[in-house]
């Protein structure tokens, strides 16, 4: 059963919704994450509109969700205040307060304090997008039932330097910190570039590098002190006609090594025509 009810007006909005999903069910479409819980949530948000202002609408709101077993027992509870803008340049930006959000791990039910944002607008025609996203403050460290302080940053970035290439990159760094110093440190580095040859025809090159260091006798259980993984792809797509798509690529994944080195994991070649019927 899913039920919900909203209701919005010029000056403030609120809402609710409700959730009772059996053990037992399964979805013949689709994948559902979770079976077996009762939830309840809501929310309400004032609406301003300011005038001459680089912000052009602000809702500050607040939120509550808590999510039960089937036995009464809680599962998740959140309480959140935060508050949202949008103004100039598609500025769209937001910071939520996480106060005593709670999550069930194992028997234990553990509770962190934290605060997450971002920030994205439109700077100019060639700096086409600048985003910053992040989180700071109290998290869990799931894997060894604690809580623990830490950070994520990312930074995500669009760059056209000519009409027909854009650079899209995503760069995010994390790390948490517990009892005993540093648990992990982990990185990804994302550049993807697009070059349009014409409006039928363009090519993507896609470089991604993951990397975790660890302090392994933090650990629970055995775990390695490093890892790291590179993907590459290049993407060809030729459009035959509004409705004929060609796409030809190439992708390369490699692992590091105990030796530092990047070792060929798979590689694979694929080849495909996208075509849509009409009556």
């Amino acid at each position: 059963m899913h039920a919900d009810w909203n209701h919005q007006k010029r000056t403030y909005d609120f809402g609710f919704a409700a959730n009772d999903i059996s053990k037992n069910f399964r979805a013949d479409l689709g994948f559902l994450p979770q079976v077996g819980y009762r939830e309840v949530d809501g929310y309400v948000g004032l609406r301003f509109y300011p005038e001459n202002s680089i912000f052009r609408f602000v809702r500050p709101s607040f939120f509550v969700d808590e999510q039960k077993d089937l036995d009464g027992n809680t599962i998740f509870r959140r309480t959140s205040p935060g508050v949202g803008v949008n103004g100039a340049k598609n500025l769209q930006a937001g910071v939520v307060m996480h106060l005593s959000e709670q999550y069930r791990v194992g028997n234990d039910l553990l509770s962190e304090n934290y605060l997450d944002w971002f920030l994205q607008f439109d700077p100019s025609r060639r700096f086409t997008r600048l985003g910053f996203n992040g989180f700071a403050g109290q998290r869990i460290d799931f894997a060894n039932n604690r809580v623990g302080n830490g950070a994520t940053l990312g930074l995500t970035t669009t760059i056209r330097p000519i009409d027909k290439l854009t650079f899209d990159i995503n760069l995010t760094r994390e790390w948490l910190d517990v009892t005993g110093g540093r648990l992990y440190t982990a990185s990804v580095e994302r550049v993807k570039s697009t070059y349009s040859f014409s409006a039928k025809s363009l090519v993507r090159i896609i470089g991604q590098y993951v990397s975790t260091d660890r302090n392994s006798a933090l650990y629970g259980f055995p775990i390695g002190s490093h890892d790291g993984s590179f993907l590459g792809s290049v993407l060809y797509s030729y459009k035959l006609n509004w409705q004929t798509v060609l796409f030809v690529g190439y992708a390369d994944d490699r692992v590091l090594t105990a030796n530092n080195d990047l070792a060929k994991l798979d590689r694979s070649l694929f080849f495909k025509i996208s075509y849509a019927l009409q009556k």
